[in-house]
């Protein structure tokens, strides 16, 4: 029997399922911005859409994106035409 899957969902990457150092909000909020990042152009959530998506506080989430910045996940850039700050994924191993 084949399994097909429909709709739309997002994956862990083997090296952020496996590391310890992440809790698993986190790696949802990082499996979240991958997701949201695949047409390359950043992810623009704001902490309140992850805090809504994954039922965490917004200080949860302002911790998560900065420890999954401080472990070389994700990049933040702020856009200079609109000020908008996004998210970038970086790419590891």
């Amino acid at each position: 029997m084949t399994q097909r899957f429909t709709g739309t969902y997002a994956m862990f990457p083997y090296f952020v399922m496996v590391d310890p150092q992440l809790t698993y909000g986190e790696k949802c909020i990082y499996s979240c911005i991958l997701y949201l990042n695949q047409l390359g152009k950043g992810c623009y959530a704001s902490n309140q859409y992850f805090a809504d998506r994954f039922e965490l506080s917004l200080s949860t989430v302002s911790h998560a994106l900065c420890k999954l910045e401080r472990l070389g996940y994700i990049g933040r850039e702020t856009d200079r035409r609109s000020g908008a700050r996004y998210i970038i994924a970086k790419e590891r191993e």
